[in-house]
């Protein structure tokens, strides 16, 4: 299992790497690299298209955009909201250095 893992891992930093550019991943802060990292993990090889406004802030270095973009949310099925609260927090923390705020609205 740890094994598979860590190739899940790899290949989520591959495609990290491939949807923002070899030479541009590569300069990037650990940080930034293990964000991109993580929404590829979670979302996909096409993280960065679901989340182009946070995938631009990162790149111009704009943190608090970054962190307002980086927002996930759930629909449940009557096509209702909301967010994500431990993960958005996790992230907040871990990529952000951010302590989360209690504030977070569902999506209108």
């Amino acid at each position: 299992v740890e094994q598979l893992f860590k190739e899940d891992v790899i290949e989520a930093a591959t495609n990290a790497r491939n949807a923002v550019g070899p030479d541009v991943f590569d300069a990037l802060p650990q940080k930034d690299r293990q964000l991109f990292t993580d929404f590829s993990f979670n979302l996909g090889p096409e993280w960065s298209k679901k989340f182009p406004s946070m995938t631009d802030a990162v790149l111009r270095g704009d943190r608090e955009t970054a962190l307002a973009e980086s927002k996930r949310f759930k629909t449940d099925p009557a096509g209702n909201t909301s967010p994500l609260k431990d993960r958005n927090d996790q992230t907040s923390r871990f990529f952000f250095g951010v302590e989360p705020t209690e504030d977070e609205e569902p999506l209108p």
